[in-house]
């Protein structure tokens, strides 16, 4: 059994990671600017806000959570993406210096 790790493509999917909090961060933006509904003098009105905060504030938090979450695994991919291309140069380097010089 092989693996292999291609750094670019951790990249790539970090960048995916990236604008998907954005959409994230768009949405929680959304939220905060069109769904506040005001206080009313009651009746009907009143009832239906109760409820519509009650799904507002577990959706914000859960928003700000899931961006906070893409930011940290975006940051992480690129990361193990520098990581995995150090190690590939340190081990050529090695190799270059374990192997007699073409020109000797």
């Amino acid at each position: 059994m092989s693996c292999a790790v291609v750094p670019d493509s951790l990249d790539a999917f970090a960048d995916l990671l990236g604008r998907a909090d954005d959409d994230a961060a768009a949405a929680l933006r959304h939220l905060h600017r069109y769904a506040d509904i005001p206080p009313t003098s009651g009746g009907l009105f009143s009832i239906a806000r109760q409820h519509h905060r009650m799904v507002c504030g577990p959706l914000g938090k859960s928003l700000t959570e899931l961006s906070g979450v893409l930011d940290a695994a975006r940051g992480q991919l690129h990361t193990a993406a520098a990581n995995y291309r150090r190690t590939e140069r340190d081990a050529e380097q090695r190799v270059a210096a374990a192997l007699p010089s073409a020109h000797g």
